[in-house]
């Protein structure tokens, strides 16, 4: 063998071990894709090769190779799915899977110190309703007998009334944004048993109060203290409850207050206002006793840090069955800042104040869908509309309704959601205002507005009626009329309707969403400001009733409440979420 041909053989070698040194690493690199199975070996080349049975008497055919794929190995989708949810299981559930309690929680039931303390907080509410028209029994009973419960004998004018009405709001909107910092600052549980004192002084003036002086500071007082009261308990009872039935206690809180305004009109017909004053002082004694004896709200005891505490608390008012942990992980993540704001502050970021621009417009479509105004001026309104009816009895009617609606509300918020029961609402009052615009068009009524009704006699077409203004009296006789009794009963069936459409969403679901579209370390402060801004769109909307009606004429304002409830129909739909079932955080 020459020199050439043995150097040849040499490089030749060479190369052979070259390749077969390369191939050896990539067949054990994607040995995992060639041979799926545990028992193939890893060197494809060293392995035996498996052979085939053929025909008798013929050696047996080679397997027929499987070809290299220089590929990486990309598990399948299966495989991907069960890794994903083998890690998940180890590492427990995510923050994004507990968005929604009923993940873990929709099984779970209210426990009973749960439901009592959500019955006990709705005594703040009632106060509130009792306060809101007790100067109907004021103004009734100092008509007949204007002593005192000490024996004096006092007089109120006309411009008094209207204080002893006013100020008690005035109270209120001065004292909810200083409350809302008390509130987020120091708890709930102590901001809803500190204002019963200033409410029991309050109402205690008042009950012995020998001249109108007195009343008008009880008045300014007991506001003061049930805005911060009211606005705790209502924050309270949203964060204890379960997500499942927050709604319902929400919504519950609300109806409460609406029975205080039927408590008044009824218990007053044979107690004197003086003894109802003293009835809402110790009331309000009762209610701090009660608050003594429930904890504080474990949202709050999470965000200040007492993690132990929220734990012991939570699992008390959620039960053995919840999974405490995880809620109060998802309150961390929620509460937690990037930039540290919190308070008044964190109200002006960006993030937030959508949620908060969102909730002010729906405040003031609210406002504009007449929810204040039908109940309010429901007698003015029925007889610009052509239906008389006695004060009071047109009051309780229209009432009636309104709460008839709140109950339906409270029934049905939590299955259809909140959303769906404004859009709902809004679709009762847009049919009712529409009808209500085309009829008083077609037939118009003559009236006397801004004075109130007696009944002298039955009504027909032609019934002479007397308006009381002061001590005038102003005769009126109806115009004649073509309608027939279906006609004149449709009005005031579809002025019923559209209060009971408030009451079905739209005059309370704005409240619950104030209280759930803010973690628990704004919740206060976000809540505070929406009451404040609904307060002075009602106080706007009241006073502008006499302008609408004399620019606008009465089918004007019903087609002006039409058109309001279909702007809020639209902003639901784009700019509002559902918070139904959701944890708020």
């Amino acid at each position: 063998m020459t020199l050439r041909s043995r150097a040849l053989g040499k490089h030749n070698y060479f190369l052979v071990r070259c390749k077969r040194t390369c191939l050896q690493w990539l067949a054990r690199r994607y040995s995992t894709q060639m041979y799926p199975s545990s028992s193939q070996p890893g060197n494809m080349l060293d392995a035996p090769a498996p052979r085939f049975a053929s025909a008798p008497g013929q050696p047996a055919a080679p397997a027929p190779v499987r070809p290299l794929s220089w590929a990486p190995y990309t598990p399948s989708l299966d495989q991907e799915k069960a890794a994903k949810e083998k890690a998940d299981s180890n590492a427990g559930p995510r923050l994004c899977d507990l968005e929604k309690d009923g993940v873990q929680d929709a099984a779970l039931r209210p426990t009973l110190l749960q439901v009592a303390t959500i019955l006990l907080s709705s005594l703040a509410t009632l106060q509130f309703g009792i306060s809101y028209s007790w100067p109907n029994s004021l103004a009734g009973d100092l008509r007949t007998d204007n002593s005192t419960l000490l024996g004096h004998q006092i007089s109120v004018t006309s411009v008094g009334h209207d204080l002893v009405g006013s100020l008690m709001f005035a109270g209120v909107g001065l004292g909810i944004l200083p409350s809302s910092w008390l509130v987020g600052r120091f708890g709930r549980r102590i901001c809803m048993i500190a204002p019963t004192l200033p409410t029991f002084l309050g109402w205690a003036l008042i009950a012995f109060a020998h001249n109108d002086i007195l009343i008008f500071i009880g008045r300014f007082v007991s506001g003061l203290s049930l805005g911060m009261m009211v606005q705790a308990s209502k924050i309270y009872v949203a964060e204890i409850s379960n997500a499942s039935i927050r709604g319902t206690a929400c919504t519950f809180m609300e109806m409460v207050k609406l029975g205080g305004f039927v408590l008044v009109v009824a218990v007053a017909i044979k107690v004197s206002w003086y003894v109802i004053a003293g009835s809402l002082a110790v009331l309000a004694l009762v209610y701090g006793g009660a608050m003594l004896a429930v904890p504080e709200s474990p949202n709050f005891l999470a965000v200040q840090g007492r993690e132990e505490e929220a734990r012991r608390v939570l699992r008390r008012f959620r039960g053995p069955g919840a999974d405490v942990d995880a809620q109060l992980a998802l309150l961390r993540h929620r509460n937690q800042r990037s930039d540290g704001a919190s308070g008044f502050a964190a109200l002006l970021k960006r993030d937030v104040l959508r949620s908060v621009a969102a909730l002010l417009l729906l405040i003031t479509f609210r406002s504009m869908c007449g929810c204040e105004m039908i109940t309010v001026h429901c007698t003015r309104m029925l007889l610009a509309t052509g239906v008389t009816l006695d004060h009071t009895l047109g009051t309780l009617i229209v009432n009636s309704a309104y709460v008839l609606g709140g109950l339906c509300l409270t029934m049905t918020v939590d299955r259809l959601g909140r959303r769906r029961s404004m859009l709902v609402s809004l679709a009762v009052m847009l049919a009712g205002n529409t009808v209500l615009g085309c009829y008083c068009y077609s037939f118009p009524a003559s009236a006397v507005p801004g004075l109130d009704i007696e009944l002298l006699s039955p009504l027909d077409a032609n019934t002479t009626v007397s308006y009381l203004a002061g001590n005038t009296t102003v005769p009126y006789i109806a115009g004649q009329s073509d309608t027939g009794d279906a006609e004149r009963l449709l009005p005031l069936l579809c002025f019923l309707a559209v209060a009971f459409g408030a009451g079905l969403g739209i005059a309370n679901i704005p409240l619950v969403l104030a209280v759930e579209y803010f973690p628990t370390n704004i919740r206060a402060e976000g809540c505070g400001l929406c009451m404040v801004w609904m307060a002075s769109c009602t106080a706007v909307m009241l006073q502008l009733y006499s302008v609408l009606l004399d620019s606008l004429t009465i089918a004007g304002i019903y087609w002006f409440f039409a058109l309001s409830a279909m702007a809020a129909t639209v902003h639901t739909l784009c700019c509002i979420r559902e918070t139904s079932k959701c944890d708020i955080g």
